[in-house]
Formats: C-alpha cells, sequence, structure tokens
C-alpha cells in the first residue's frame, strides 16, 4: 500500500535576504514487524520524497522525529531499552565525509549511507531522525561511566548536504516520555550545519523547543533558520504544535521548518496537528 504523506512547500526568508525553498514531510515509517526490512522499505519512501521534493525546487526537507525507523513492536519481548536498540544504529562521527562513498566506515548505519546517497544523487539538502548506539568505553561521550549494559542510546537528527556530506548528528537534550530507553546527552553538543547554498541551520528535536538549550545559544549566536524534526500529539489544548512553532518564530523572528509524525488511533482519527513552515511567525506552509 502506498504510503500517505504531505509535502509542503514554502518560501522561507532569512534575515537579512537570503531566500531558499524548503519542504516539510509527514510520512510513517513501515510497520513491517522484521526491522530490516522496514528500515528498508522505510528510506527507499524517503529517497523518493526527497526526489519529488527536489523536483519541485525544494533546496532542503525535513522528516519526522522516529520518521526512519518507528517504534518498537509490541508487546516488548525484552526490556523497552532493548527493544528500542533492535532499531537504533551505531553512527560515526561527522568528519566532512560522504558516507555513500565511504560504505566500509559506516557498514553499522545503513541509514545513514542510504541518506547519504540520496541527498547526493538528488542535490538536496536532507535532514532525519534515527537512534544512535554508543558503545563504552569512550572517551567522548562521559555518560559512559554510568552505562548499565555498555552502551549508550541516544534520539538523534542527522543532516546531509547536497553533495551527500554528512553535516551533523545531534542528540536530543530534552526528552518527552523517553527515559526509560534513552541517555541524556552529556556537555553542550553543537547543533548547527552550514549548507551549500550559504545558510546556517540550528537543529533541534520537538520538545528542545520548551528550553532554553539548544535553541537560546543559537539565538543568540545569531542563527535565524531552524529545522525541527517532531512526534507532537495533540492531547495538550494549550500545547499544539501549529501555535507553539507560529509562537516561537514570532518572538525570535526565526524561521523554522518542522515535520510532525502522523500519528493516529488506528481508525483514521489523528492525534497529530500538522508540520509547517514558519518565517517571523508568518505562516509560509501547514
Amino acid at each position: 500500500m502506498r504510503l500517505q504523506c504531505w509535502l509542503l512547500l514554502g518560501i522561507a526568508r532569512r534575515v537579512p535576504a537570503l531566500i531558499y525553498k524548503a519542504a516539510v514531510v509527514e510520512v510513517p515509517p513501515d510497520v513491517n514487524e522484521s526491522y530490516t526490512l522496514r528500515k528498508e522499505l522505510t528510506i527507499n519512501a524517503t529517497i523518493a520524497l526527497a526526489s519529488e521534493a527536489a523536483r519541485e525546487g525544494a533546496q532542503i526537507i525535513v522528516f519526522p522525529e522516529y520518521g526512519l525507523i518507528g517504534w518498537p513492536n509490541r508487546p516488548f519481548q525484552t526490556t523497552e531499552r532493548e527493544a528500542y536498540a533492535e532499531l537504533f544504529e551505531e553512527i560515526p562521527e561527522p568528519a566532512g565525509d560522504i558516507p555513500c562513498r565511504n560504505r566500509d566506515k559506516y557498514a553499522d548505519a545503513p541509514t545513514v549511507v542510504a541518506l547519504s546517497c540520496g541527498a547526493m544523487n538528488n542535490k538536496i539538502v536532507i535532514v532525519g531522525s534515527m537512534g544512535d548506539i554508543v558503545s563504552c568505553p569512550n572517551v567522548d561521550y562521559l555518560g559512559c561511566e554510568g552505562s548499565g549494559d555498555g552502551h549508550l542510546q541516544f534520539n538523534t537528527a542527522v543532516a546531509f548536504d547536497t553533495d551527500g556530506t554528512f553535516l551533523v548528528k545531534y542528540h536530543k537534550t530534552n526528552f518527552w516520555g523517553e527515559d526509560n530507553y534513552l541517555d541524556p546527552p552529556q556537555g553542550c553538543q553543537p547543533s548547527t550545519f552550514e549548507t551549500s547554498f550559504g545558510v546556517t541551520f540550528g537543529l533541534e528535536i520537538c520538545a528542545d523547543i520548551f528550553y532554553e538549550f539548544p535553541n537560546k545559544p543559537m539565538i543568540d549566536s545569531g542563527i535565524r533558520n531552524f529545522v525541527s524534526p517532531n512526534a507532537w500529539s495533540n492531547y495538550m489544548a494549550h500545547m499544539q504544535v501549529m501555535s507553539w512553532h507560529q509562537g516561537w518564530s514570532l518572538t525570535n523572528c526565526a524561521n523554522i521548518m518542522f515535520a510532525n509524525f502522523p500519528w493516529n488511533y488506528g481508525d483514521g482519527r489523528t492525534i497529530s496537528t500538522g508540520s509547517g513552515i514558519i518565517s517571523c511567525g508568518e505562516v509560509k506552509a501547514s
């Protein structure tokens, strides 16, 4: 069955003058019980949408939080943490290289290789969300000292430039019901990246927008373009995804492109209320 999605295109404005075209997509991952097949089918659909956006002139496309991997099969056969670990991949640190041309290095991160190839072949920046496993001990990750199972797990956003270069991986700082299976990042991790078309973006994930870090230091440094994978439900009337992002964009006179996971009850009723591209509080696409 064909995946249902919404492709939203809009012009976003960087203060003072630079113009670029962006796309955000609401698309669920495949639900195949085989995680390997699920991720393969999902990445194929993801790249197809990136290709469609590029043909429409988009220079950057953003996909939802957990949009590349989905959720573990239920009921869990192990602990919740172990169930998510089966979906996550060991993502090497970005080093300015192109995973599509360096497959041996990224052998444990096939999703990263596929996204790099998709960005390179379609000449579009791709921002996606997956899970990262960091094996311990690791001198770059202080949290390894307290690991009880020999590794750390992170909700992770990744970005790839138009030539497939792995630009950045960012570990979500502020959790929302994820404490049972994620580790908190230690230290203040950089979460910006500059694209081939000259725009520097700040990268955050969903609930990060409620907090001072990571966004305020980026705003204070002059960043005014942001991308955000989301998995944001509509349960709380005072915390709706569209109004919250519009208010944040208006307050900071910033551009923000957020792609929301298309939650549903299984009977056609939706639990999420949209994605969008907003510039200084002005809705460009929703």
